[in-house]
């Protein structure tokens, strides 16, 4: 029997936006299944494991590897489950910008073809020309995001309201036009058989019109051959003096000819000159026109430059204020569960505070040097730890840039790894020994963290961890395509793969 909640599917490739949205829907009763792509919410709204989706063609740049463009879809294994558990999708929130793949708008055409489902857009962007194309596309709603959940979940109810309407509009459409339909096609026979009556009668009326017509015509065609006659001869004559002329103005046209041949070479040479002239000034007015733009272009490069850079200066300033705060705080209590979540956030906070400082030293806001930032964030992690412990720390970290969005997600995942490091595996020693290694091969990144603690317990399954970090570790890992695995080696190892 199908569970009595509501059904949402939640389609968003941000891995902690989904998680935190699933939790707020889930406290409003309903059941909430999370995909990251929309080629996945096509493929679990067909119900097929082997399908193949066409990317759209503004898409394919990015999958030049792939053969035709085609990629295979496969949702995960724990989806598919979910779905098997809680029943048929009844409505679907549809993140707009889905990094690589199609959009959110492309994915919501598709899956509105294959089935009747109200389908509720999620975007920060609030411009105008967006949700008008969500508009044509669909009419049941579009949220912004990091509106409330009290604001979501009134438009989810009002989008099955208005979907239940439509549906009963529909029904009631159809029967409509059912009963219509015989009373028109008797009100059709009827007129048919009118029109033929009245065809007939028109038929009679020409027929004798033309039988009249037709005698006159034989009349005046007789008229017409002896007036044809009269003219022949007249035309004759005529033909006779318009050849002695035509033999006169034929001279006086190859007179006019040569005339003609002359002055338009005379022409010719003129609009050279002046097709010249005018090539060099619309040369001239295009250079005038290039420099203006590059002057333009430079200063409002330098405009922009310098706001990017006073608006990163206040981010930072503001994190920094908060870890200040939280480490005053850490100093005050006493109770050691409090203290380790606080040094958990206060890690978290670090890495945020560390790529801030990377921004603005950086000239180059898309892409930042992956050594500078990884070893600053690994001094400032060991620090909050180091009153406790005795901790000597290597650092192998190439030297490559990375864009800042997967930067950020690899400092959050080398912060969880060695936070529990720091927290876990040196329980009772006192010589405590980190290598934390990162190489750039051929495009693939390898993260290696490698200690000699305690190790892991003989029972540790990490699909069976309850820790927050792993999950958070497990969760980015999936968002960058990469693998994580974590292992007893000589005391601890954990490795993280992804390509760039």
């Amino acid at each position: 029997m199908r569970n009595s909640k509501k059904t949402i599917l939640l389609v968003e490739d941000e891995a902690l936006i989904a998680l935190s949205s699933k939790k707020n829907l889930e406290k409003y009763g309903y059941n909430v299944i999370t995909i990251d792509s929309g080629e996945k919410a096509i493929q679990l709204i067909k119900k097929e494991t082997d399908e193949l989706v066409k990317l759209p063609e503004s898409k394919q740049i990015y999958h030049k590897k792939v053969e035709n463009d085609i990629i295979p879809i496969n949702t995960s294994h724990t989806v598919v489950e979910e779905f098997k558990d809680k029943g048929e999708i009844d409505l679907i929130l549809m993140d707009i910008d889905l990094g690589e793949g199609m959009d959110g708008t492309q994915a919501a055409e598709i899956i509105l073809r294959e089935k009747d489902i109200p389908i509720i857009f999620l975007s920060s962007h609030t411009e105008s020309e967006i949700v008008e194309k969500t508009e044509k596309i669909t009419s049941y709603g579009y949220v912004v995001k990091n509106s409330s959940s009290t604001v979501l979940d009134a438009s989810i109810k009002m989008a099955f309201k208005l979907f239940n309407a439509n549906i009963k509009l529909k029904k009631e459409l159809i029967e409509k036009k059912e009963l219509n339909k015989e009373k028109n096609k008797r009100d059709i026979e009827l007129i048919i058989a009118k029109k033929e009556i009245k065809f007939q009668n028109e038929l009679i009326h020409a027929n004798n019109k033309l039988v009249y017509q037709n005698k006159e015509k034989q009349k005046r065609a007789s008229e017409l051959t002896i007036a044809n006659k009269e003219l022949v001869f007249q035309n004759e004559e005529k033909q006779k003096r318009a050849s002695e002329l035509t033999i006169a103005n034929k001279e006086l046209v190859f007179q006019n000819i040569e005339k003609q041949k002359r002055a338009s070479e005379l022409t010719i040479a003129n609009k050279e000159l002046i097709f010249q002239n005018e090539e060099k000034q619309k040369r001239a007015s295009e250079l005038t026109i290039a420099n203006k733009e590059i002057i333009f272009q430079k200063e409002e490069k330098e405009g922009l430059e310098t706001l990017l850079k006073e608006v990163h200066h206040r981010i930072k300033n503001n994190i920094t204020t908060i870890a200040n705060l939280l480490s005053m705080q850490l100093e005050s209590i006493s109770n050691q569960e409090a203290i380790s979540i606080l040094q958990d956030t206060l890690a978290r906070i670090f890495s945020m505070s560390v790529l801030y400082d990377k921004l603005l030293l950086s000239d180059d806001y898309s892409s930042i040097p992956a050594k500078k930032y990884l070893e600053n964030l690994i001094d400032a992690i060991v620090e909050l730890f180091q009153h406790n412990l005795y901790i000597t720390t290597e650092k192998q970290i190439d030297q490559f840039n990375l864009p800042s969005k997967k930067l950020f997600l690899l400092g959050i995942i080398l912060n969880e790894l060695l936070t529990n490091t720091l927290k876990y595996a040196f329980i009772g020693k006192k010589s405590c020994f980190i290598n934390i290694s990162l190489t750039n091969i051929e495009n693939q990144l390898t993260l290696t963290i490698q200690d000699n603690g305690n190790g892991l317990p003989e029972s540790f399954n990490i699909n069976d961890s309850n820790g927050f970090g792993l999950k958070l570790v497990k969760m980015l890992c999936e968002q960058l395509n990469g693998s994580f695995i974590i292992e007893n080696h000589k005391g601890t190892r954990s490795i993280v793969k992804f390509f760039l």
